[in-house]
């Protein structure tokens, strides 16, 4: 992981909570997804283009811009909405996290309490 971005209009999180997601790794195959403790299995993928502020209102309830990321609005990117046959990625009360690819190696995914993850492509 690249980095951990939260919102400035709050999360509800314990401070530094963010910082130990640094250096993982969220490891994709056709079969699963995994990340820290979690494991998405069997992953299906619904994927439809939206620009930033579409995705981040939608998913985070927020502006790109509250995350410190600056919005092409004429822009679409690839987003997914993740879902397992078995166990979870992210909050399973909110469906799973969802991934935006944010340039051919970097992704985006919402996290838990208000986070907002970059990952570098290995």
């Amino acid at each position: 992981m690249n980095s951990v971005l939260e919102s400035s209009s709050g999360a509800q999180t314990d401070p530094g909570e963010g910082q130990s997601w640094h250096n993982r790794i969220l490891a994709m195959s056709k079969k699963s997804i995994r990340f820290i403790k979690e494991t998405c299995s069997d992953p299906k993928c619904l994927e439809k283009l939206v620009s930033l502020s579409d995705f981040f209102d939608k998913y985070t309830g927020s502006a790109p811009e509250d995350f410190g990321i600056k919005d092409a609005a004429a822009a679409k990117y690839k987003a997914c909405e993740i879902e397992c046959t078995k166990g979870n990625l992210g909050p399973a009360a909110a469906g799973n996290s969802r991934l935006i690819l944010l340039s051919k190696d970097k992704l985006g995914m919402t996290y838990y309490d208000g986070f907002f993850l970059e990952l570098q492509k290995n």
